[in-house]
C-alpha cells in the first residue's frame, strides 16, 4: 500500500508540474501578444499604403494562432486538473484513509468570481481579431482577390476562435 501511495503522489506531482508549465506558457503567450501589438503598431506607419490592408489582415492570423495556442494550453491544463481532482485525489484519500487538502475545492469555488478577470487578460489577443470586421464594415469587401480571400479566411478563423471558446463557457458551468 505504501508503494501505491508513493506512485500516486509522484503522478500527482507530475500533473501539478504540467499545470504550472501550462500556466507559464499561457502567461508568456499573452506577453508575446502585447509585445507583438506594440511592434505592429510601431511598424504600421512605415508600411506602404498599398499594403496596409494586407498587413492588418495578416496580423489577425498571427493573433488567431496565439489564441489557438492559449486555448490549447488552457484546455490541457483543465483536463489535467480534472484528472487530479477526480481520479488521483480520491485514490490517494482512499489509500491514506483521510481527506486531502481541499485546495481544489476552494479553487473551483473561487474561480466563479474570477471569470471577468480571466476574460480581460485575453483582450490583447482578442482585439486584433476585430481588424477584419472593422475593415469590412467600414470599406466593404476588398476588390482585390487576395485581400478578399484573406478577409473571408480571417472571418472563418474568428468563427473558429469563438467556437473554441465555447469549451470554456461549458467548463465554467460545471
Amino acid at each position: 500500500m505504501d508503494l501505491q501511495i508513493k506512485t500516486l503522489l509522484k503522478d500527482f506531482q507530475a500533473m501539478r508540474e504540467e499545470i504550472l508549465a501550462r500556466v507559464k506558457l499561457m502567461f508568456w503567450t499573452i506577453n508575446l501578444g502585447v509585445i507583438l501589438e506594440v511592434i505592429f503598431l510601431v511598424i504600421y506607419p512605415f508600411i506602404p499604403s498599398s499594403f496596409r490592408d494586407l498587413y492588418l489582415l495578416l496580423i489577425t492570423l498571427i493573433f488567431a494562432g496565439l489564441i489557438f495556442n492559449y486555448q490549447g494550453n488552457q484546455a490541457t491544463m483543465e483536463v489535467v486538473a480534472r484528472y487530479i481532482n477526480h481520479v488521483l485525489r480520491p485514490k490517494i484519500e482512499k489509500l491514506a484513509g483521510t481527506a486531502s487538502v481541499d485546495w481544489e475545492d476552494h479553487w473551483f469555488e473561487a474561480r466563479k468570481y474570477l471569470r471577468i478577470t480571466s476574460f480581460l487578460k485575453l483582450i490583447p489577443l482578442i482585439l486584433p481579431l476585430l481588424i477584419p470586421i472593422v475593415m469590412i464594415s467600414h470599406e466593404g469587401f476588398a476588390a482585390s482577390t487576395l485581400q478578399k480571400s484573406l478577409e473571408i479566411f480571417d472571418l472563418i478563423i474568428i468563427v473558429i476562435v469563438i467556437f473554441n471558446f465555447c469549451y470554456k463557457i461549458r467548463s465554467l458551468k460545471k
